[in-house]
């Protein structure tokens, strides 16, 4: 068995949704047995959201219409699916109306409000399986994944998750679809999982499904050396280990958020990052620890818009430790005396505590990046040369080894960023 999770610009209209139809077919010869997860079309977890916020009855019908038009366009406009679409429309205008009347959307009522776009996105996927030939079971998440209270960001019952999967291991369908990001809990009400949480329904539905591999399609074709945005030359990476996809994400890459597969790695699971428009593409295998060879850089993500700070040890400390910029830190190192900070403001709060900060203490924060370089193995006076070389024209603040000793952290000034990401892209180029 694998689990095959499609994000939502893998089903955004009829043509994405039949080739993961075929798609999904391919895998059913390959493997035998499919547990197939799908997000809402894009777009419409942000329609639903606002939704929940200010009815709109031209929105609304706008959100009816274009899931009919979906089906129509890939199937026809007599499939009796329609009539399911229209149930799920009809319980939702049902459900805001009681909003309304309320006056208030609490988490709860917003956890449910938001799962009709992948309850509406499955029943449209498991209609056009069933009309290409495909053996097909629609299966609600909620009677699957079993969370805590906690709406918005609700924590799993690994066990009781586990206990209620435990028909998909054994069921005769060579196809089950069901919805990512939504679970309930054990009194049947509607939760979702937070960020990433339709890629952490696939982990957990692969780990308690005991699949042998959990493939996670989406609009590009794997994680590749560094954003292709950035350095348009860049190419997929084979293979992976976890601790380099986690740094390279908190560092700024951006393909998959490494926590929601933590069940997958912990079952050493392999997690295949692949194109659902380009699906004879090998993609990216995110493994447990990557493979050791000789050491060489494999990849680089880049962080822009910190801030670096350098002081005493003793203010650094105070500004880690200040409730208004404690999650704003990307990077920290102390020396005997003094030390340095890279934050980053996403917020107002960040950059008024930043601000506040950096007055009291008459310290300049310094505009820069943060490059963080991925090497195959631990990084040695060889390795970090070559790093130091290719950077020589560029303003480095300050470089530190992540907390996996195969990341080399870079500082390096604003103006400078994006050219130190080239230059450093053309090494691991010129070692492929």
């Amino acid at each position: 068995m694998i689990v095959a999770k499609f994000g939502g610009t893998s089903v955004r209209d009829a043509n994405a949704m039949l080739s993961v139809a075929e798609i999904l077919r391919g895998r059913i010869a390959a493997h035998g047995s499919v547990v197939g997860v799908a997000s809402a079309t894009s777009g419409t977890t942000n329609t639903l959201l606002a939704l929940a916020s200010m009815r709109n009855a031209e929105i609304e019908q706008g959100l009816r219409s274009r899931h009919h038009a979906i089906l129509t366009d890939a199937v026809s406009d007599i499939c009796e699916a329609h009539a399911s679409i229209d149930a799920l429309c009809d319980e939702l205008t049902a459900y805001l109306d009681a909003l309304s009347i309320l006056g208030e959307c609490t988490d709860e009522s917003r956890d449910t409000v938001v799962s009709f776009g992948e309850r509406l996105s499955t029943t449209i996927l498991h209609a056009i399986c069933v009309h290409q030939g495909i053996a097909a079971e629609l299966v609600d998440a909620r009677q699957l994944i079993r969370t805590d209270a906690s709406y918005g960001n609700a924590a799993v019952d690994m066990q009781a998750t586990r206990d209620q999967c435990a028909a998909l291991r054994t069921g005769p369908a060579a196809l089950t679809i069901t919805q990512g990001f939504i679970g309930a809990t054990s009194d049947h009400r509607t939760t979702t999982l937070g960020r990433g949480g339709s890629d952490y329904t696939a982990a957990l539905l692969g780990w308690a499904c005991d699949a042998s591999v959990i493939e996670i399609w989406t609009d590009v074709s794997g994680i590749y050396t560094c954003d292709p945005r950035v350095i348009p030359d860049a190419v997929p990476i084979a293979s992976l280990g976890f601790q380099h996809v986690r740094e390279l994400a908190l560092y700024g890459a951006k393909v998959i958020h490494p926590e929601t597969i933590i069940p997958a790695v912990s079952a050493s699971i392999p997690v295949r990052i692949l194109n659902t428009f380009a699906p004879h593409e090998p993609g990216t295998t995110i493994i447990d620890s990557a493979a050791q060879g000789d050491s060489h850089i494999a990849a680089l993500s880049l962080l822009r818009e910190c801030h670096h700070v350098r002081a005493s040890t003793d203010v650094l400390a105070h500004m880690r430790a200040a409730d208004g910029l404690r999650d704003a830190v990307a990077v920290c190192a102390d020396a005997i005396d003094t030390g340095f900070l890279v934050v980053r403001c996403t917020t107002a709060e960040h950059e008024q505590a930043l601000a506040a900060l950096c007055e009291a203490h008459h310290i300049q924060p310094v505009p820069c990046g943060v490059l963080a370089v991925c090497s195959t193995g631990a990084w040695d006076a060889t390795l970090v040369a070559a790093v130091m070389h290719a950077l020589r024209d560029c303003h480095v603040l300050a470089t530190s080894v992540g907390s996996t000793q195969t990341t080399l952290l870079t500082v390096i000034g604003e103006h400078d960023a994006v050219t130190a990401a080239q230059q450093i892209h053309a090494e691991i180029i010129r070692r492929r």
